[in-house]
């Protein structure tokens, strides 16, 4: 009698438990002003380890070592909303309130793996269109790139057993 391995859901992910990509929400916090950010397509954080290479006599293979984290993210956003490019203005004008606040959740109801909430600190805009057409007919959208100095994991998802 052949032997029979039996699959549960220890070992393996359910379907229901993958998140679903469009479910969740984001804000942002400009000079003490939160709002949702209503006009957002997508959004991604993450943390880079910097690291340095360390070269050891009578050793071929390079080693490594982290000195540093950075943070970095991307978030695209349909165009007509004034917050940015008024937040860069300022900047330029006062040579202050350029920093931000983003606190984004991941949730999908129907996962068992509960949620992530994540508040990313000090954050800055690498650049900003002021202005765009094209003759495509469609939707006016653009990617903004950021830098974050700290963040701060609220809620984590449920481990796995």
């Amino acid at each position: 009698m052949p032997l029979v391995k039996t699959v549960t859901s220890n070992n393996v992910i359910r379907g229901r438990d993958v998140l679903n990509s469009n479910l969740g929400t984001a804000y942002i916090e400009i000079n003490g002003r939160m709002r949702r950010i209503f006009e957002l397509r997508n959004i991604s954080a993450t943390v880079e380890m910097v690291k340095e290479d360390v070269m050891l006599i009578n050793a071929v293979m390079c080693k490594n070592k982290c000195v540093a984290a950075r943070g970095s993210g991307s978030f695209e956003i349909y165009t007509g909303v004034r917050d940015y490019s008024t937040m860069i203005r300022s900047y330029i004008n006062t040579h202050h309130g350029l920093y931000f606040t983003i606190t984004f959740e991941m949730y999908d109801p129907e996962s068992t793996r509960g949620r992530r909430n994540v508040t990313l600190y000090d954050c800055l805009i690498d650049q900003h269109v002021l202005g765009m057409l094209n003759t495509e007919n469609g939707i006016l959208s653009e990617e903004m790139g950021f830098t974050f100095d700290e963040y701060n994991i609220n809620e984590d998802f449920v481990a796995y057993p």
